[in-house]
C-alpha cells in the first residue's frame, strides 16, 4: 500500500476547511486519495458521507453511514446525518425516531432540538415545532435553524405585525433559509392550507421582491385563494375526476327520483343548466381573474 502524502489528521483538517467552504469537488478528490490508505478511519468515512449528502447523493451517504455504524453503532455524527437524510427524503417518521434516540444521549444538544423542530414544521405540528425551537434557543440563542423554525412556527400560529417583522429580519439576515420557507409553503399547499401558504409567500416577496420564483409563486397563490375561485374547489382539487363526479351526481339525481321525492322535479332542466354553467365558469374564469390580479 502506497503511503499518502498527508497524514490522517492533516486530511481531516483539510476536509473540514473544504466542507465549510462548500468546496465539495475538492473534498471528494482528497477523499479519493486518502480513504484507501485509511479504510477504517471513522473521521474520513464521516466526511465522505457528508460530501455525498451535500452533493445530493443520499443513497451514497446512507451506504457510508451503514459502514460507520457497523464499527461504532453510537457514532453521533453518522446518526445525526442519517436523521438529516431521512428528513431530506421526507421520511419524517424515521427522522423523528432517530432524533429522539439521539436526544436521550445528548439532551443538551441545541442542533438536535432545532432539526427536530424543523421536522415537526414539515409535518404541520407547528406548536411542537415552536416548543422545540424554544428549547434549542435556550441552549444556543443564535442557533440559525432554531431561529428559522421559531419564526415560521410563530408566523403560522399567530400571523401579525410582530411575526412579519421577525420573518423579514430572518430572511434578510439568513437568505439561505428561503428554500426552507418555500418548502413550508409547499407543505401548507399539500395540506390544503392555501390561505396560510399565500400569506407566507406574500411576506417572502416583500422581503425579496427580486426573487422571480417567489413572485410567480405568490401570484399563483393569490389567484388560487381569491374568493371567486372557491366555488371551483372540487375541480381545482380533483381535476377531471371532480368534474365527472359532479356530472354523475347530477345524472343520478335525475334518474333515481331524488328530485321527485323532494318535490322539485320540474327544476331538473334548470339543474342541468346550472351544472353546464358551472363547467363553463371553471374554463373561462380562472384565466380572466389571473389577468385581473396580475
Amino acid at each position: 500500500m502506497t503511503t499518502p502524502e498527508i497524514s490522517e489528521p492533516e486530511a481531516l483538517q483539510q476536509l473540514q476547511q473544504l466542507v465549510e467552504r462548500n468546496r465539495i469537488s475538492a473534498a471528494r478528490g482528497l477523499l479519493t486519495t486518502v480513504l484507501p490508505a485509511y479504510p477504517e478511519s471513522l473521521g474520513l468515512m464521516t466526511y465522505a458521507a457528508w460530501v455525498d449528502y451535500l452533493d445530493d447523493d443520499n443513497a451514497g451517504a446512507k451506504g457510508t453511514i451503514e459502514k460507520i455504524l457497523e464499527l461504532d453503532p453510537e457514532h453521533y455524527s453518522a446518526r445525526h446525518l442519517l436523521a438529516l437524510i431521512f428528513e431530506d427524503d421526507e421520511d419524517f417518521v424515521s427522522a423523528e425516531r432517530e432524533l429522539i434516540a439521539l436526544l436521550k444521549t445528548y439532551p443538551e444538544d441545541a442542533d438536535l432540538y432545532a432539526v427536530y423542530g424543523r421536522v415537526m414544521l414539515a409535518t404541520m405540528n407547528f406548536q411542537k415545532a415552536q416548543r422545540l425551537a424554544d428549547e434549542a434557543l435556550r441552549l444556543e440563542p443564535n442557533n440559525e435553524t432554531a431561529l428559522n423554525v421559531s419564526v415560521l412556527s410563530a408566523f403560522i400560529n399567530a400571523p401579525g405585525s410582530e411575526t412579519r417583522i421577525r420573518l423579514e429580519q430572518l430572511v434578510r439576515e439568513h437568505p439561505e433559509q428561503v428554500q426552507t420557507t418555500i418548502r413550508l409553503i409547499q407543505v401548507l399547499l399539500d395540506q390544503g392550507k392555501s390561505v396560510q401558504a399565500y400569506e407566507l409567500a406574500r411576506e417572502m416577496v416583500l422581503v425579496q421582491p427580486d426573487n422571480q420564483g417567489l413572485v410567480e409563486l405568490a401570484s399563483e397563490l393569490k389567484v388560487e385563494t381569491h374568493w371567486s375561485m372557491k366555488p371551483l374547489w372540487p375541480l381545482r382539487k380533483f381535476g377531471w375526476a371532480g368534474s365527472i363526479g359532479i356530472w354523475i351526481a347530477v345524472v343520478l339525481m335525475g334518474r333515481t327520483g331524488v328530485l321527485e321525492r323532494l318535490g322539485i322535479s320540474e327544476y331538473g332542466f334548470l339543474l342541468v343548466m346550472v351544472f353546464l354553467g358551472y363547467v363553463v365558469y371553471s374554463w373561462v374564469w380562472p384565466p380572466i381573474i389571473r389577468r385581473v390580479l396580475s
